[in-house]
């Protein structure tokens, strides 16, 4: 089955469980909708336009968005546990909204902060989520 963000799990749970429990009434409320592109990937589709209020980095905004390999490293927190991969120096893998290379694959960030465009089985259970969303601070 093709997998694309617009019609993935992650997609809905963030949208829908994660915001619920991880924001109050009223942190929702300053957390902007926004329009994301999901371009095409290694000749793989990436989907139609989402608008969400969380989401995950595409792979040009984790360029964009975290200048070096260093600024993309994350250590996995409490809540993902031994669920989650960690390198020696404790650092994790974590997911992209891009497609990969194959329309069950996603691309990642590997534990060295890299940017892997060619993807991983979407199925994999030890790779980290890093949400990303925009707030109004007004």
């Amino acid at each position: 089955m093709d997998v694309t963000w617009e019609k993935s799990d992650l997609r809905n749970w963030l949208n829908n469980d994660f915001i619920n429990s991880a924001f109050s009434s009223e942190e929702q409320s300053r957390i902007v909708e926004t329009q994301n592109t999901n371009p095409d990937n290694n000749g793989t589709k990436g989907g139609s336009d989402t608008r969400d209020k969380v989401f995950l980095l595409s792979i040009d905004e984790a360029n964009k968005y975290f200048g070096s390999p260093e600024a993309r490293q994350v250590e996995p927190s409490k809540a993902a546990g031994a669920k989650a991969y960690a390198n020696d120096a404790n650092k994790s893998r974590w997911w992209l909204r891009s497609p990969g290379s194959s329309s069950v694959y996603a691309a990642y960030v590997p534990s060295n902060g890299s940017v892997n465009t060619g993807g991983s089985d979407v199925n994999k259970s030890d790779y980290v989520v890093r949400p990303a969303l925009w707030i109004n601070l007004q």
